[in-house]
């Protein structure tokens, strides 16, 4: 008997984890989740947040579809993407791209890693001439004026192109929203008046195992902000975990998501 308890669990643990494997592997990155976060503030805005599509050697033009069609059945006030659209891309980028091209909306867009050669092929100029004439509006280092808000981006971490002397210079008399690709570049913000600020690059870990993950980040990339919101000593932070994936192309416990943050002045 005790021999046969030991080979049946045995082949159920096998079964179970080739399950999982299999539903990290072809289920849960086909999903696509509107999540919902309230996040204190002096102003009334609701913000669609996407980042990390990375379409390319994993993700196709049909997973950015249906962001697009997402994306024009929400009632927000903003659309933002957070950097990474691509992942070693077909040549035909603009034909990758183009369902970008019929969001109903502006989407105000920073550029990530992986889109300027930190790593791969430098594909900026690529991208912009295939998304030129679109929705997309790139907004690295440019301050855009909202008649109760302004929004700035930031380029990528690595590129080190920012001097954010030009945020700490803006009048203070609206709130100032910050869209950047990396929760590393908070450290950019010291001294900036920041109502928040959204990156994405981590995808939460494409795996989420409570203390693993987290622990994984810390001791590889010095990062403790893996997603959602965070309240830090410089100001509060929201990082997405983004759409595509890179590398091993699984999810598990942490689904391609959309994130609805919703800015209130009261928080019930």
């Amino acid at each position: 008997h005790r021999h046969y308890w030991r080979r049946a669990t045995g082949a159920a643990l096998v079964l179970i984890l080739s399950l999982l494997l299999v539903y990290a592997r072809f289920v849960e990155p086909r999903l696509l989740v509107v999540r919902t976060t309230v996040v204190p503030a002096p102003i009334d805005l609701d913000i669609a947040l996407v980042a990390d599509i990375h379409v390319g050697v994993f993700t196709r033009s049909d997973k950015l579809q249906q962001m697009v069609e997402k994306l024009n059945a929400m009632h927000v006030d903003l659309v933002l993407f957070a950097g990474d659209l691509t992942y070693d891309p077909p040549y035909d980028l603009a034909a990758a791209l183009a369902p970008l091209k019929r969001l109903n909306k502006p989407m105000y867009a920073v550029l990530g890693n992986h889109d300027v050669q930190l790593p791969g092929p430098p594909l900026e100029e690529r991208i912009r001439a295939a998304l030129a004439g679109s929705p997309v509006v790139f907004i690295e280092h440019r301050v855009i004026d909202f008649p109760k808000v302004r929004l700035a981006g930031l380029h990528d971490y690595w590129t080190a192109l920012d001097d954010t002397a030009f945020l700490r210079a803006l009048p203070r008399d609206k709130p100032l929203l910050v869209l950047m690709h990396q929760p590393h570049s908070l450290r950019e913000l010291r001294g900036v008046d920041f109502t928040l600020a959204m990156a994405g690059h981590t995808h939460g870990g494409q795996v989420y195992i409570p203390w693993l993950t987290a622990a994984v980040f810390k001791a590889d990339r010095d990062e403790i902000h893996i997603n959602g919101p965070y309240h830090t000593p410089l100001g509060r932070l929201f990082v997405t975990p983004g759409v595509g994936v890179t590398g091993t192309p699984v999810r598990l416990d942490c689904p391609p998501t959309i994130d609805l943050i919703q800015l209130r002045k009261r928080v019930r």
